[in-house]
């Protein structure tokens, strides 16, 4: 194997996660949509709320998703 090819495999796998790392930074809006798990309103995103299962205000507390 040439000293280039050799590089190329070595490297490869290192800039494709930099690029999806990248990719998936850009998408990250900085907020959760419906469903996703959250303990406060703010990680949701606008028109959305950190609720629990029975629809009340998760305030900090375990098993609330935005809704």
């Amino acid at each position: 194997m040439k000293a280039t090819a050799r590089k190329a495999a070595y490297v490869a796998p290192a800039v494709m996660a930099l690029k999806a790392t990248q990719r998936a930074g850009a998408e990250f809006t900085g907020c959760f949509g419906p469903g996703s798990p959250c303990t406060i309103d703010a990680e949701c995103c606008t028109g959305y709320m950190c609720l629990r299962v029975n629809m009340m205000a998760c305030d900090g507390a375990g098993n609330c998703t935005c809704q």
